[in-house]
């Protein structure tokens, strides 16, 4: 049976664990990414309908690691204004000016981080990638940790890192317990063109079936994430184009006038998990392994992309020796959670509040919002917050570490 030797091997080539090994050009380390699926690609001509909202300590993160002046290019879009309300007349709007950035984040296709961030890996010499490789099992032994690929490979190193998402396979096979549960809502995804687009700006609305959001696409159009309990998205999903269009521009009060679906809109259902431990043995989780939460503030992706800068933090500047340290370890689990709880607590409450059926809860949250946007000190926690620049953030990721030139306006 042929045999590799890591010290790090990485399960899942998603944007967060590719982000962790391209941190890891630097180190002493020699690092294996696996992947069961096959290399992103990047399509020059459709828009991927799967998109990430990137904020501020993310770019940063990834202007480090020298990948976001590539995926920039690739139809990212910024954003430098946010609009929500309510059903209720609740209003609040976030500006790039009132924290003195340019832009509050980018919306960039799923595929044009991971294949830039592929581009860049190929050129670090201690890092490998493997698609098509999926992992079967895990035998963890005194001084060596072994994976059995479905292939028939064999890989023994020091630490594994599960990357692998929702469904983490690594995570199942390490035995590390979970809490998961349905929101009872079903997210619908596309791509839809507006009559009166406004450019730059991003917008979500809370229903009282779930949020709705507008993430501007370089080209006018817009993505749109619809969260809504799974009997309406059964009903939106069966609609035709034409139907599907008006019913979205009334439930979003014609904000943007008459919208049109541009393409085939997809759905899946939306849950809540939570590792009760980022770390057993010598396996570590980032990302959704660790985490799910709702994707009605686009936080997912952004909290993972920190996952990977803590854990590159915690790793570098330790002998190779630390790979077995559980006090590193654990330092990283408490950084990580004491950063990942309140956001996904504060998502949950926002969800369960504003789709509440109280018309008075509704109506105090909807002032709430209002009266936010009167008060400057607030508004700007608030936006910070939303950016990623506010509490222990990686040193890789703060805002002072990104290049001038990412200050300026960055290309359409």
């Amino acid at each position: 049976m042929h045999q590799l030797d890591f010290d790090i091997v990485v399960v899942g080539a998603g944007l967060v664990g590719l982000a962790f090994a391209c941190a890891m050009k630097n180190s002493s380390y020699r690092v294996l990414v696996i992947d069961a699926g096959e290399p992103p690609i990047f399509d020059e001509q459709d828009i991927d309908i799967r998109v990430n909202s990137i904020h501020l300590a993310s770019q940063a993160f990834l202007e480090t690691l020298g990948v976001w002046p590539i995926a920039v290019t690739k139809r990212a879009c910024p954003f430098r204004i946010i609009q929500v309300w309510n059903s209720t007349g609740g209003f609040i709007e976030f500006s790039a000016k009132e924290i003195n950035q340019t832009h509050l984040g980018h919306v960039v296709e799923q595929n044009a981080l991971t294949s830039s961030l592929v581009a860049q890996i190929e050129e670090i010499s201690n890092v490998e990638l493997k698609f098509s490789a999926a992992l079967a099992s895990i035998n963890e032994q005194t001084d060596q940790i072994r994976l059995h690929l479905e292939n028939g490979l064999e890989i023994s190193c020091r630490l594994i890192v599960g990357a692998d998402g929702g469904n983490s396979v690594v995570r199942r096979l390490s035995k590390i317990p979970i809490t998961e549960d349905s929101y009872h809502q079903k997210a619908i995804v596309a791509q839809v063109e507006a009559s009166e687009p406004k450019r730059e700006t991003a917008f979500q609305k809370f229903l009282t079936s779930g949020p709705l959001a507008f993430l501007p696409l370089t080209d006018g159009t817009y993505s749109i994430v619809w969260s809504c309990t799974e009997r309406r998205a059964r009903e939106l999903r069966d609609l035709d184009d034409d139907v599907f269009g008006a019913e979205l521009s009334e439930a979003f009060d014609y904000r943007l006038g008459d919208i049109s679906l541009i393409g085939r809109k997809v759905s899946f259902d939306l849950r809540k998990l939570r590792a009760h431990a980022y770390f057993m043995g010598r396996v570590v989780l980032v990302g959704d392994s660790a985490h799910v939460i709702h994707p009605l503030a686009g936080m997912g992706a952004n909290l993972g992309l920190m996952d990977a800068a803590a854990l590159y933090e915690t790793l570098t500047g330790h002998g190779n020796g630390a790979l077995t340290d559980h006090r590193m370890f654990r330092r990283y689990e408490r950084w990580r959670k004491s950063a990942n709880h309140p956001v996904m607590m504060l998502m949950d409450a926002l969800n369960s509040g504003f789709g509440s059926s109280s018309d008075a809860i509704r109506g105090i949250l909807g002032t709430g919002l209002t009266l936010t946007n009167q008060v400057h000190i607030a508004k700007r926690t608030l936006i910070r917050l939303a950016c990623g620049i506010s509490g222990d953030l990686p040193e890789i990721a703060k805002i002072s570490t990104m290049n001038s030139d990412t200050q300026k306006d960055t290309p359409n």
